[in-house]
């Protein structure tokens, strides 16, 4: 995916006062991006997922990467497009802000589950903006100016913070509510069902960009709450035909036969599939 690497914006300001971080997925960038920026960044550079049970997740998540103030340094950051998922700006240091953001990596939903979650893409990240009378709303948005989110359309996009009240805020939880959750696991389910499906079948995505990835299974998952199939099995079923398939396969008549089966019956998607010989 091509898109401007920074706000526009930026080019009127010149120099700023608060810190410029960029918030990158390490694991969609290639090798020698990597290790570029990383030269780059020198250093200042610090993880979002701190549980160090969790080495791969550490690194291959997200990061925050200071930006480096030399244009020719900044050169090291051309190719990150599907790794780079936000830019914030705030006078905390990288590492405080870091832990500041890393409970935000899971979600308590209103039975009392954890989630992991991808918080800072652009829909999850304007949900939880909007969630302002929430008790941790000052915990993930203290001392942060501007959160920039990038929209396809529109370029990059920002959300006001918070001032910093001098307080920590390293330590807390983010649970919420079935209204919020409603806004918030259908993005959960599609970065859940991605990364299962880039892991067991990843001839799938094969002309997919990595950073579209998820949205091209949460449309799919969109699809399939339009046709009814609430079982999980039917869903992922769903989704690997649509990526499989494409659109049109989906809308088919001989399909929708078996959505509607799926949906009110008692049988699964593929056992539906199997006996109209459609898969």
């Amino acid at each position: 995916m091509k898109r401007v690497l920074r706000p526009n914006t930026w080019r009127n300001i010149g120099v700023s006062d608060s810190n410029r971080y960029a918030l990158i997925e390490m694991g969609e960038l290639p090798r020698e991006t990597r290790t570029a920026l990383i030269e780059a960044a020198d250093g200042y550079y610090w993880p979002l997922i701190r549980d160090t049970r969790q080495e791969h997740l550490i690194r291959e998540g997200p990061w925050l990467v200071a930006l480096p103030d030399s244009e020719g340094e900044q050169q090291a950051w051309d190719g990150m497009e599907c790794g780079l998922m936000a830019w914030v700006e705030s006078p905390q240091s990288g590492d405080s802000l870091a832990r500041q953001l890393a409970p935000a990596m899971t979600v308590i939903s209103p039975e009392g589950k954890t989630w992991l979650m991808r918080f800072y893409l652009p829909s999850l990240i304007q949900a939880l903006h909007g969630a302002n009378s929430w008790a941790w709303y000052r915990d993930l948005f203290n001392g942060i100016e501007r959160w920039w989110y990038p929209a396809q359309e529109a370029g990059w996009q920002a959300l006001s913070g918070l001032p910093d009240d001098g307080s920590r805020h390293d330590v807390w939880r983010l649970d919420c509510d079935t209204h919020l959750w409603d806004s918030l696991k259908g993005n959960t389910e599609a970065t859940a069902l991605t990364a299962q499906l880039v892991s067991e079948i990843p001839e799938l995505f094969k002309h997919i960009c990595p950073c579209d990835r998820p949205r091209c299974v949460a449309d799919a998952l969109l699809a399939a709450d339009e046709a009814k199939l609430s079982r999980p099995e039917d869903r992922r079923i769903y989704v690997y035909l649509w990526l499989e398939k494409g659109e049109a396969f989906m809308q088919s008549d001989s399909i929708w036969h078996c959505l509607e089966q799926a949906a009110y019956g008692d049988k699964t998607l593929l056992e539906y599939l199997q006996m109209r010989e459609e898969y």
